[in-house]
C-alpha cells in the first residue's frame, strides 16, 4: 500500500524540529543473524532501538495521528 499527502500544511513543527536534530540515517536492526563465513557457526547479536530513533518513531505515529484523514491512500 502506498500513501500519498495531499494536507497543504506540510508537516508538523515538531516532526520538523525532530528531523532537524537527526543527524544520521534512520537504519536499525534490533537483531542480526549470520553464519560465520570460515566456521559455519551461526552468530546473532541483538541491539535496542537507539533512544533517538524512538523519539523519531514517536513523532511520526504522532504527526500521522494528527492528519491520517487528509491522507490520499492508493
Amino acid at each position: 500500500m502506498v500513501a500519498v499527502r495531499v494536507r497543504q500544511k506540510g508537516a508538523s513543527e515538531a516532526f520538523i524540529s525532530t528531523l532537524r536534530k537527526f543527524d544520521r540515517q534512520a537504519l536499525h536492526a534490533t537483531m542480526l543473524r549470520l553464519y560465520h563465513p570460515i566456521s559455519g557457526i551461526e552468530m546473532e547479536w541483538h541491539a535496542p532501538i537507539p533512544q533517538d530513533m524512538v523519539e523519531l518513531i514517536e513523532v511520526m505515529r504522532a504527526d500521522f495521528e494528527e492528519h491520517k484523514d487528509e491522507v490520499d491512500w492508493l
